[in-house]
């Protein structure tokens, strides 16, 4: 670590006032040198966590199942990274799955959801796989 970001670090200022959770106030330009430290610790051992979504995002857009036998990994893999975004509801991280499936097995999928007489099926937001 810099010894800049070391001052940083033991120099740091809460810039809010308000009650903390016992009911006593905070002041302003306080110091908060523990806060600050902890959130340090916890970001150089696991990552800048304050963007989660769109680190979430972009390892969905890699994700992809070569071949069936990942099947499985991929399925759990996708579906825990999937309802972890805030909009996890929408159309188009179901089409994001079929479109991580091997060639053939996505687009005989797409066929089977295309079918006219399985139409309601779709519209309870169901896929066949």
């Amino acid at each position: 670590m810099t010894l800049d970001a070391k001052a940083a670090i033991i120099n740091a200022k809460a810039t809010v006032e308000g009650v903390d959770n016992l009911g006593f106030s905070l002041v302003k330009n306080r110091e908060d040198v523990v806060y600050t430290l902890v959130l340090t610790i916890l970001e150089h051992f696991s990552g800048r966590f304050t963007n989660q979504y769109e680190t979430i995002r972009s390892l969905l857009n890699d994700l992809r199942c070569r071949h069936l036998g990942e099947f499985r990994w991929y399925k759990d893999t996708y579906l825990s990274r999937v309802m972890e975004l805030f909009k996890n509801g929408l159309e188009f991280w179901k089409a994001k799955f079929i479109d991580g499936l091997p060639s053939l097995f996505a687009e005989r999928t797409a066929w089977f959801n295309n079918l006219p007489k399985q139409r309601a099926c779709q519209e309870a937001n169901t896929y066949f796989y």
